[in-house]
């Protein structure tokens, strides 16, 4: 969801999309994504058969510890990519004029 928001804080500074997450939607937004990735993963159990195939594409298990660094790693450059784009959007630090 991070990368979302910054290919919009990017677009919004071009000016090709204006106000693409008013605060009076913003929840309601945030509602109806959660509500319909769940449903895509619910419906069918279409969550076992991933898993299912995940597990039986490993010979082994992956450590606990390397799994947490891997989801740590993606969401440290997901906020470090919207970092960038709001510097962007607003022209600030190195992108001040």
């Amino acid at each position: 969801m991070f990368n979302v928001f910054a290919i919009v804080l990017v677009l919004e500074r071009y000016g090709l999309v204006e106000g693409a997450f008013p605060k009076e939607t913003s929840l309601l937004g945030t509602i109806i994504f959660i509500a319909i990735s769940t449903s895509y993963y619910l419906i069918g159990g279409r969550y076992k058969r991933i898993y299912e195939k995940y597990v039986n594409s490993r010979k082994s298990t992956p450590s606990t510890l390397k799994s947490v660094i891997v989801v740590a790693l993606w969401y440290l450059l997901s906020c470090g990519l919207l970092f960038i784009s709001a510097l962007f959007k607003n022209q600030d630090w190195i992108f001040a004029k």
